[in-house]
Order: C-alpha cells, then sequence, then structure tokens
C-alpha cells in the first residue's frame, strides 16, 4: 500500500478555520486488500485545567472537543470523504491511556474499526477523539480517500458553520 497525504488551507473568508488534509491509498500490489481502515486521532487540549468535553454530530460526521464549560473554543474532525461507513468516538482517558499512556494498537484498531464509540463524554477530563472510516476493499491498483477537515471554532455554532465550509470547500476544491 502506497499512501499520499495533501494539505489544503485557504485563507478567504469563510475559509480561515479549517485545515483539509486528503489521504490517498493505493494498492500497488497484485493481491486484493480487504478490510482496510482509515482514520485520525487528535487530542485537542482546550481547557487550561485539561477537563475537556466532547461531543458529536453524526449528521455532519464531526467529532469535536471543547472546554468543560461546553462554552467553547472548539476544536474537531469532520469527515469529507468518504460520507458513509464514517466512525466518531471520544477516547476516554480513564479507560484507554491515563496513567501510562497505555492506548495499545489492538485498542487503536477497535476504534478505527468502529467496535468503540462513544458519541459524547460523560465527564469532563482529559479527552482525545478518532473519526475513521472503513472497510475498503481495495482490487490490485484501486485507490481509496479518506479526507478530514481540522475544523475551529470560538463556540459550537462557529464551529458548525465553519465544518459546513469546509464541506463546501472540500467539494469545490477538490471534489468527490
Amino acid at each position: 500500500l502506497v499512501t499520499t497525504q495533501n494539505s489544503y488551507a485557504d485563507g478567504g473568508p469563510g475559509y480561515r478555520d479549517f485545515v483539509t488534509i486528503v489521504y490517498t491509498v493505493q494498492n500497488n500490489s497484485g493481491v486484493r486488500v480487504n478490510g482496510l481502515y482509515l482514520g485520525v486521532f487528535a487530542d485537542f487540549n482546550l481547557d487550561s485545567l485539561g477537563f475537556d468535553i466532547c461531543g458529536s454530530d453524526t449528521a455532519r460526521n464531526f467529532i469535536y472537543i471543547t472546554d468543560s464549560s461546553g462554552n467553547g473554543p472548539i476544536a474537531g474532525i469532520r469527515v469529507l470523504e468518504p460520507v458513509n461507513g464514517v466512525f466518531l468516538s471520544a477516547i476516554d482517558p480513564q479507560i484507554y491511556y491515563l496513567p501510562e499512556s497505555s492506548f495499545s494498537d489492538a485498542q487503536k484498531w477497535y476504534f478505527l474499526s468502529g467496535q468503540v464509540q462513544l458519541s459524547q463524554s460523560p465527564r469532563a477530563d482529559n479527552w482525545a477523539v478518532c473519526a475513521s472510516a472503513g472497510p475498503f476493499n481495495l482490487e490490485p491498483f484501486d485507490i481509496c480517500r479518506f479526507a478530514i477537515a481540522f475544523v475551529g471554532g470560538r463556540d459550537l455554532e462557529q464551529a458548525m458553520v465553519n465544518a459546513d465550509s469546509a464541506s463546501s470547500w472540500f467539494r469545490r476544491n477538490v471534489g468527490a
């Protein structure tokens, strides 16, 4: 498998609060590859005390973290492509990576493949998030794409507007 990554940013009005990243994976082997999942993990620390909360909007394929008051700012990930087969999850630090930083490869697989999904945090803590998609099945020399936008906003309403702008920008400039 050969993976390429392209990043895009636009300084124009309405497009300054996100960065788009497109991963393209090509199967350069002579055999079919089945069950491939693509994704990103992120730990946005927005609360100075390390007590973030997490939420999601599954209609937008958007997962985000905000400060413990829930009043912003917001940082999150919107999956732009594909639009189906998307998994979003908050990652509970008390279960998965604190205090020993013990987030194992097997646990990462559970998040990437959607076996573990938590749409919002039940309490304030040092949350991380995972946004992924799959499974992809690639014939020899086929490609698949996974595109995301890292999105920010001063509050949830603005973050949703920026997530929608990221989707619109992606469709117009990178295409599906």
